[in-house]
């Protein structure tokens, strides 16, 4: 007799979330070798772009203990790791056994990374000075920390931006690409210009609508940039051969989100 019904392990959402967040730094480290493999000596042959060397040393610098300082992981590193938690976190919105915990473990995911970068004593804190209206903020963990930006939290929410959207599969391979001068700044990309809206202004809290777009100066296109828009990821990686493009989506496309496969086997508890 078949059976129609499989019982489910139970586990605790927060050791659920340390799992996940574990098996992004695998997945990112896997990515970050795929990736270095299909660049492979194409970025060693033109004396204009970097080397893969180069890409591969290059820092993530956060703030630390009251000063720069290298994060452990190279910005290489960072951008993979981004990318797997980005691709993570919306196969966990998709999942719809997580739908009432999605959020919970959103936020928590935010602040145990957030805590690898500042500490602990400097996440989702409210910056200086407060908004004068006496307003209570409540800030999220990936926003702020104490104050600072957590630069690896900044690469995932510009992921985020590039998955969450019904958009090209190749806009998350754009913006990796443009980042590291893989591709050269042409057309395809654009930053927003930005108005505030009359009435929104509330002590030092103001909003902004977008208006419209004017071509990026070189220096403004990075990973850092919120006013940077992929508008056609197609033109922006027309310069790579079709077969190193090819290998570096399929490397992307491998990455395992975990949600998924954790849905099947597992039921969470808290």
């Amino acid at each position: 007799m078949l059976r129609l019904f499989r019982w489910k392990k139970k586990l605790h959402r927060d050791i659920a979330v340390e799992q996940f967040i574990a098996h992004c730094e695998r997945e990112g480290a896997r990515l970050e070798a795929w990736l270095s493999s299909a660049l492979g000596s194409y970025c060693d042959r033109t004396a204009k772009r970097l080397t893969l060397s180069e890409i591969q040393s290059r820092p993530l610098v956060s703030f630390q203990g009251g000063r720069l300082q290298s994060n452990p992981r190279t910005l290489f590193a960072a951008h993979c790791f981004a990318i797997v938690l980005s691709k993570g976190l919306k196969a966990m919105y998709d999942a719809v056994s997580l739908h009432g915990q999605a959020r919970v473990i959103d936020g928590m995911v935010a602040r145990l990374i957030a805590e690898q970068e500042v500490g602990a004593d400097h996440v989702g804190h409210a910056p200086i000075p407060r908004p004068r209206t006496g307003g209570h903020i409540l800030w999220r963990p990936d926003t702020l920390a104490g104050g600072v930006d957590s630069q690896q939290l900044t690469l995932v929410q510009r992921y985020r931006g590039l998955y969450g959207r019904l958009r090209s599969p190749e806009d998350p391979l754009s913006m990796l690409c443009l980042a590291f001068r893989i591709v050269p700044v042409g057309s395809g990309v654009a930053i927003r210009v930005l108005e505030e809206e009359p009435g929104s202004r509330q002590g030092d809290v103001v909003y902004f609508k977008t208006v419209g777009y004017r071509e990026p100066e070189a220096d403004e296109v990075d990973e850092w940039s919120n006013l940077l828009e992929i508008l056609d990821a197609d033109q922006v990686l027309e310069p790579l051969p079709m077969v190193v493009r090819t290998a570096m989506l399929a490397a992307m496309d491998e990455v395992d989100p975990f949600w998924p496969t954790f849905s099947k086997t597992h039921t969470l508890t808290w």
